[in-house]
């Protein structure tokens, strides 16, 4: 059971620093270059509600001190809200 919950949180790290590398790639594109979003507006759209789940979820993060509950237990699929 440790080993399963070892694995899975480990695997969600991973996915997680993949997320956080791409959300700070975009976000960098939409939310600091207005001509830009003009220009893509329906994917500016895509990427707030994006950013804002991304956001609910590192806060959430941020507030549960323990790996396992934040990422495993405190989400029911947190790899697919990845």
């Amino acid at each position: 059971m440790w080993e399963n919950n070892i694995a899975l949180i480990t695997e969600t790290l991973d996915l997680l620093m993949l997320a956080t590398a791409r959300w700070q790639y975009l976000e960098s594109i939409f939310c600091g270059q207005p001509d830009i979003i003009r220009m893509l507006g329906e994917e500016n759209a895509k990427f707030q509600v994006s950013n804002k789940v991304f956001k609910a979820q590192m806060s959430r993060i941020n507030k549960e001190k323990n790996a396992y509950r934040a990422l495993v237990a405190g989400v029911k699929d947190f790899i697919k809200v990845l």
